[in-house]
């Protein structure tokens, strides 16, 4: 379970275990026992560390075999399934199954309180809103809804990102609705969106220092092209 945000740009993760960590703790499990899981992984970030504490002593949940990780979010920014399992080879460990806050308090509002998920959490910024917000919405609400609902200067956007600025995906109009994939919407001006260009490699080594997790683009073309392991 990674309980801190898979984008910087996109809190949702984190919002929702800040408010809501004892449903998720246990929508965990709730998941967890329907998959027949050996033992549940809790990666957390250090600035979770106060409620992770918090439930480190939880007792409804002594007989489950479960841990909790922490996770450098400067190392492991982006915190995919092959990021986390990279943290868990001294433990000799491996993740089979991955799941996110969100999913996780799902399942508990969907077993738990026997309620339908219909309802989404979804994080709305940028500088062309009057105001940001969290909204819990119904599912097929239009995007553009809760744009209008920050207060949409006057100034059209001139792009529309959805989960994040580093990996999101910008949609061609906000008349699209809200969906389960859907934890945040981004508003951008012109001003803000920058122009995207190829260009050739120049090897000037920028992508090897700013990679959080130090891939090396060079060599894996070097190993592709001359098939070596």
């Amino acid at each position: 379970v990674r309980l801190f945000d898979y984008d910087p740009s996109c809190v949702t993760d984190s919002f929702l275990f800040e408010n809501f960590y004892e449903k998720i703790f246990e929508g965990a499990f709730i998941v967890g026992k329907a998959i027949g899981a050996e033992k549940v992984d809790f990666f957390f970030s250090k600035e979770q560390k106060n409620i992770v504490e918090k439930l480190k002593n939880h007792q409804d949940y002594q007989e489950f075999n479960y841990d909790f990780v922490l996770a450098s979010q400067k190392k492991y920014s982006f915190g995919t399934k092959e990021e986390l399992n990279h943290l868990l080879q001294k433990k000799n460990e491996k993740v089979s199954y991955f799941v996110d806050s969100t999913t996780c308090l799902d399942a508990f509002e969907a077993v738990a309180l026997c309620k339908p998920v219909m309802d989404t959490f979804v994080q709305v910024s940028g500088s062309l809103l009057g105001e940001e917000k969290f909204f819990k919405v119904k599912k097929g609400t239009l995007i553009k809804n809760l744009i209008e609902e920050c207060g949409l200067c006057k100034s059209e956007p001139y792009k529309v990102v959805i989960n994040g600025l580093l990996r999101g995906v910008s949609i061609s109009t906000s008349d699209t609705p809200i969906t389960d994939y859907v934890k945040s919407i981004t508003v951008l001006s012109a001003k803000e969106t920058a122009e995207q260009k190829q260009r050739a490699c120049i090897r000037c080594g920028d992508c090897f220092r700013v990679c959080p997790v130090e891939i090396k683009p060079e060599k894996i073309f070097s190993m592709y092209h001359y098939n070596t392991d």
